[in-house]
């Protein structure tokens, strides 16, 4: 498939790119509503590029350049 295709692809039992960066957006803005000066959130590799493919605006099929090391730490400022 190519990256559009993949983006809205539903595996069985699944959910596609684009449903899960939508999750993923929705529940960042629902822990910014927390009003916590610092929280810490713990993910997968994958979900992290998305968010910050988004978060930055990048296009789909540049989002490899998003990756991060695995077992890293990356620190997002963000404002819902």
């Amino acid at each position: 498939m190519d990256i559009e295709e993949r983006y809205v692809f539903t595996p069985p039992n699944g959910e596609s790119w684009e449903n899960m960066e939508r999750r993923l957006l929705r529940e960042l803005d629902n822990i910014a509503q927390l009003g916590k000066e610092c929280v810490v959130v713990v993910t997968h590799k994958s979900c992290l590029r998305s968010l910050m493919r988004v978060l930055l605006k990048g296009e789909l099929d540049n989002h490899e350049q998003f990756s991060v090391g695995m077992a890293s730490c990356t620190i997002v400022l963000y404002e819902n």
